[in-house]
């Protein structure tokens, strides 16, 4: 037996927040109050976004705020593959670099690279793994590995694979805000360094 409800967070979609309000509060009677103390002055709390298959709720500002104040991954790591992933930031595709946008991910910072391979074409496959302040809400469930010769999916030159976390999250920065979610992308980026 349910004896009280303390209280509730609710997403309501953007532009849907008078809709959202009259139905909540007028309809099932819930009483709007405002944010607790410790929550104000971060902005909203959560928006609800898709990205490929993936739903998530993400506090841009919040990861925006950790990125503007974090260094270069390149002070942590002067190896020529960092070096290149960070010049090749900006040969990313205009979708690719909106949707670091959209996350609030700067990639030149707090990010783990690895360099895969060379291709035949002269680009290189990139994974890397970066941390966002959300929660995932709906998605795919992890592939099960295959036994298959390949041992890792690998993307042509034009696509990108992308794929987010909430478990066993890898070299997150003790000052990253919480929630937190893992975001991985794999790509191929040109050899730009001589």
């Amino acid at each position: 037996m349910i004896l009280g409800l303390h209280h509730a967070q609710i997403t309501i979609p953007k532009g849907a927040e008078k809709e959202g309000k009259q139905f909540y509060c007028n309809v099932l009677g819930l009483r709007e109050v405002d944010k607790p103390k410790q929550l104000k002055g971060q902005g909203k709390i959560m928006d609800r976004i898709k990205v490929g298959r993936y739903v998530l709720e993400i506090d841009k500002s919040q990861t925006r705020k950790f990125y503007d104040k974090y260094h270069v991954i390149t002070e942590d790591c002067d190896c020529v593959y960092c070096t290149n992933y960070i010049l090749a930031c900006d040969t990313f595709s205009p979708e690719v670099k909106h949707l670091f946008n959209l996350l609030g991910i700067d990639p030149r910072k707090e990010g783990e690279i690895s360099e895969y391979m060379a291709n035949d074409n002269g680009t290189h496959l990139y994974g890397a793994f970066y941390h966002i302040v959300g929660k995932i809400i709906d998605g795919p469930q992890l592939q099960i590995p295959t036994t298959s010769e390949s041992g890792v999916s690998t993307p042509n030159s034009e696509e990108v694979e992308i794929s987010f976390s909430e478990e066993d999250l890898d070299l997150v920065p003790v000052d990253f805000p919480k929630p937190t979610v893992q975001f991985e992308i794999q790509l191929n980026i040109p050899w730009l360094l001589k």
